[in-house]
């Protein structure tokens, strides 16, 4: 079963590869991944939260057409 791009994010916020977790949740997002529901509210991403990038993708989520 492949992993999931939040999930990868996750791994990649851990390891310090802030670039590649925003690219996996920009992924993310493409597929419509139910996890990112989560995504302003994940410990884990807290480091990104102050991420232009992280917060254009923050915001779209919940305002898919």
């Amino acid at each position: 079963m492949p992993m999931s791009e939040t999930w990868r994010a996750q791994l990649y916020v851990r390891v310090g590869e802030l670039d590649r977790a925003i690219e996996s949740l920009e992924r993310a997002y493409q597929k419509r991944e139910g996890a990112l529901a989560w995504v302003n509210v994940e410990p884990t991403f807290l480091v990104l939260r102050s991420d232009t990038r992280f917060q254009q993708i923050a915001a779209r989520v919940g305002h898919r057409n």
